[in-house]
C-alpha cells in the first residue's frame, strides 16, 4: 500500500470533494485516487434578495464573491435576468481566492482583488473601502458572518446574501468499501465535507475513525477546525488554500517522511 518515501506513488489517497471534482492530479503524481464525493451543491430555496441586488449591482462598489459556487449562481440569474456586461461599469469585484477569480474570468468578469491569503477574514481586511462604501456580499448558507462583520467594523454598508448551501451526497457504498480497505492519506476540501464524510463513515461503520498511519491534510485553518470538531487530527495545512496547494502539502510531507501528528 505504501509507495516510495518522497512520493505519492502507489499511494491509496482519499479526496474527499463536492460532486464536481475528480482525482486526475493524484493520478498523474502517480497515486491511487479514491473521490468520496460527500456533498452537492444548491441555491438557497428564496433567490428573491439576490435577483433584487442584481437589479441594483450598479449600486454596489464591490461584489465579494466567497466561492466559485457563487460565481456560478451569480452569473446564471444575471442571465436568467437578461443582465448584460454594461450594467457592471463602475463594479469592481473580489474574489475569495484564486480559482473564484478564475470562475469569473471566464465569464468575462475582472477581478479587481484577491487576498494573499484565500479565507474571508483576509479579503474582508485588505479591501479596499472607506466608510460608506457598499458591498455585497454572496456566500455560503453555513458560512461564518465574520466577512460582513469585520467589513462593517471597517465602516462599509455590506448586504450579506447566503445564496447556495452544501448538503450531503449520497457517497458511493463501493467508495465506501474501498476506503474501510485501507487508505494512505485523506485531503479535505473544506468544512462541509469534513462534516458530510465522517457523518456518512460513522453512520456505515460506527466508530469509524482513520489509523494513526493515514495523513490529514486540510485545504485552509477552517477545514482544519472543522476536523478537529469531529475528534480527529490534523497533520498538515496547506500554505496556500488552493486544491493544488493542498496537493503540494500532502506531497512535501510524503518527502519528510512521518509527520508530527497533532500540529
Amino acid at each position: 500500500m505504501i509507495g516510495m518515501v518522497g512520493s505519492p506513488d502507489g499511494r491509496r489517497i482519499v479526496r474527499v470533494e463536492d460532486e464536481a471534482e475528480d482525482g486526475r492530479v493524484l493520478a498523474e503524481l502517480g497515486a491511487t485516487p479514491i473521490c468520496a464525493a460527500a456533498i452537492r451543491i444548491e441555491p438557497v430555496d428564496d433567490l428573491g434578495h439576490l435577483d433584487e441586488a442584481i437589479a441594483r449591482i450598479s449600486s454596489f462598489d464591490w461584489v465579494v464573491l466567497m466561492s466559485t459556487n457563487a460565481v456560478e449562481i451569480l452569473c446564471d440569474r444575471r442571465a436568467r435576468a437578461g443582465r448584460t456586461p454594461p450594467d457592471l461599469h463602475g463594479v469592481m469585484f473580489a474574489a475569495v481566492g484564486p480559482a473564484t477569480a478564475h470562475s469569473l474570468a471566464a465569464r468575462g468578469v475582472e477581478t479587481a482583488f484577491v487576498p494573499e491569503k484565500f479565507v474571508g477574514d483576509a479579503l474582508a481586511k485588505g479591501l479596499a473601502i472607506a466608510p460608506g462604501t457598499r458591498v455585497l456580499l454572496l456566500r455560503a448558507e453555513v458560512a461564518r458572518r465574520e466577512t460582513a462583520e469585520i467589513l462593517e467594523r471597517r465602516g462599509a454598508v455590506v448586504v450579506d446574501l447566503p445564496i447556495y448551501r452544501t448538503v450531503a451526497a449520497d457517497m458511493d457504498p463501493e467508495v465506501i468499501e474501498d476506503i474501510r480497505r485501507g487508505v494512505d492519506a485523506v485531503l479535505f476540501t473544506s468544512g462541509s465535507t469534513v462534516r458530510h464524510f465522517m457523518e456518512t463513515m460513522r453512520r456505515h461503520a460506527p466508530g469509524f475513525a482513520f489509523p494513526a498511519h493515514v495523513r490529514i491534510a486540510c485545504i485552509g485553518p477552517v477545514t482544519a477546525g472543522q476536523v478537529r470538531r469531529m475528534a480527529l487530527r490534523v497533520d498538515m495545512v496547506a500554505l496556500v488554500s488552493t486544491t493544488d496547494g493542498l496537493v503540494d502539502a500532502l506531497v512535501e510531507s510524503f518527502k519528510q517522511g512521518a509527520v508530527a501528528h497533532g500540529e
